[in-house]
């Protein structure tokens, strides 16, 4: 059977489909994690073991009731934000080895709504209300992806699709190209409006039968650099700092099933520049820690469906709530 190794990247779409508050007394931050940020899990470091075209779809919700303040107090009452977001793309993986691996690349395109209803700190009765209902594209997404696998022969009591025992371990590149629908006058807006580069660098490993028919434990770590915003809402420039994220997920194997828990870590190293939200032209730095089930089932056409999710349990500067992401892929 096809496996999925190379994880499915449009489930990013999700992560990507915050907003900044921006010109506010206290303006709140999201990530704009690229692909492969802050969404991988199984077999993270892994590509298909046959060369060729993969089909690539997804469709993410992600709900918020709430944003933190730098001590993870909620702020600003009444936070409602639904994101939901469909993803269409591919990936290639070329025939040749390189360095005695194989190599991949992958584009995401996706389009949905980010609705968003913000009460602001009182000015008058009842405060100030911030919306933004917004339709359209996201931001563009790609990876390219090197990988090395060194792994047992498959043992034939692993179930009856034996998988190999062992590990890989990769190194990518990741990009998100500012296509999504953006206005200035807006917040909430699908797309950011920058550019962004991730190099990342991933490890999986696969054991014999232990519990079931094989246990794994994958983990991945990106450095995500932002480029200079051309405009932001409210109508002045600004960089948002660089943030790293970590993924992780343990699984085990059972038949056609793959199933576990997963997480993701998402923190910011540098201050923000340039924005007018704040008097030193910085703002608070962002963390995220989520966590939650994920499963993944093999179809006997060679397809696979990964279904997982997540709960924020910890964050700050940022929004808070929870994240529903279905994803397929499919060899051409």
């Amino acid at each position: 059977m096809t496996n999925i190794y190379r994880n499915i990247a449009l489930s990013v779409l999700a992560a990507s489909a915050g907003c900044a508050l921006a010109g506010s007394a206290q303006a709140a931050e999201v990530f704009q994690p690229t692909t492969p940020g802050g969404n991988h899990d199984i077999r993270a470091a892994e590509l298909p073991p046959e060369p060729g075209l993969y089909f690539l779809g997804a469709f993410a919700r992600t709900s918020n009731d709430k944003i933190t303040d730098d001590r993870g107090n909620a702020i600003f009452p009444d936070t409602d934000q639904t994101v939901s977001v469909g993803g269409l793309g591919a990936l290639y993986v070329f025939p040749d080895e390189i360095a005695g691996g194989r190599l991949g690349a992958s584009l995401v395109f996706g389009y949905g709504t980010n609705d968003l209803v913000v009460t602001n700190l009182p000015v008058g009765p009842g405060g100030t209300p911030i919306r933004g209902d917004n339709t359209g594209l996201f931001d563009l997404t790609g990876e390219l992806v090197w990988s090395k696998a060194h792994y047992n022969p498959p043992n034939p009591e692993a179930g009856p699709v034996p998988i190999p025992s062992g590990f890989a371990y990769s190194f990518g590149l990741g990009f998100t190209a500012p296509i999504g629908a953006f206005d200035g006058d807006k917040t909430g807006n699908p797309g950011f409006n920058n550019w962004v580069l991730s190099p990342s660098i991933a490890a999986t490993w696969r054991s014999d039968p232990i519990w079931l028919h094989g246990t794994e434990l994958s983990v991945r770590a990106s450095y995500n650099h932002n480029f200079k915003r051309e405009d932001s809402t409210g109508g002045f420039e600004y960089s948002d700092g660089d943030y790293v994220i970590a993924d992780v997920a343990l699984t085990e194997r059972y038949n056609m099933f793959q199933f576990g828990v997963a997480g993701t870590m998402i923190k910011q190293i540098e201050d923000d520049e340039g924005s007018l939200a704040v008097p030193d032209g910085t703002r608070g730095r962002v963390s995220s820690l989520k966590a939650g089930p994920i499963v993944a089932i093999y179809l006997p056409d060679t397809s696979i469906v990964k279904m997982k999710y997540l709960v924020d349990i910890d964050t700050e500067n940022t929004f808070e709530g929870n994240r529903f992401q279905v994803a397929y892929i499919k060899k051409f």
